[in-house]
């Protein structure tokens, strides 16, 4: 496995003071570190519902059911709260989606491509199941378009910035994964 998750849990064990304490206490403490990981969670799939509905009516109650939704995927509470590297992969994955989510909407910024590219190297840092979120991005850039547009718009006179987004979002993922 590549080694992300493991740095971090040292550093969390160093931060807590548990890096020598007896393996039971150890344990925990790192069980404790995973379930910080997945505390976002809810919050990222809000984020996502909301951002993808945008205003409509039905986006606050469709968010709060995609909180709570994360909750009650069978069996995930009990693997990611144990001492994996799941727990960070998932993470990343929840927060490429929220990313991805605001690129379909027609979030075509610099600093949203550098953070894909940021939330793709962490997932490619910490489990290699993130590559998978590689064709996911392509894709988001493909089919973005401003509010109110048809997917697909205008795609020929706009393809270079997208594709310049794509390629900063893959240098960075790379680089750093």
């Amino acid at each position: 496995h590549p080694p992300l998750y493991y740095a971090a849990a040292a550093v969390w064990l160093r931060a807590t003071g548990t890096a020598e304490a007896r393996w039971d206490h150890l344990l925990l403490s790192l069980r404790l570190f995973d379930v910080l990981l997945l505390v976002p969670l809810p919050l990222l799939a809000a984020a996502t519902v909301r951002t993808l509905l945008g205003d409509r009516p039905e986006a606050r109650p469709a968010a709060l059911v995609a909180a709570a939704g994360v909750l009650f995927v069978p069996m995930s509470a009990h693997i990611l709260s144990a001492v994996t590297n799941d727990a960070l992969v998932t993470l990343s994955g929840a927060v490429i989606t929220w990313l991805v989510a605001r690129v379909l909407t027609g979030d075509l910024r610099w600093r949203t491509a550098i953070g894909l590219g940021l939330a793709l190297g962490v997932g490619l840092l910490t489990k290699v199941m993130a590559v998978f979120a590689v064709p996911m991005v392509v894709l988001a850039y493909l089919l973005a378009g401003p509010a109110g547009r048809p997917v697909l718009a205008d795609i020929r006179r706009a393809w270079w910035p997208r594709a310049a987004r794509v390629l900063v979002a893959g240098l960075v993922a790379f680089a750093l994964g």
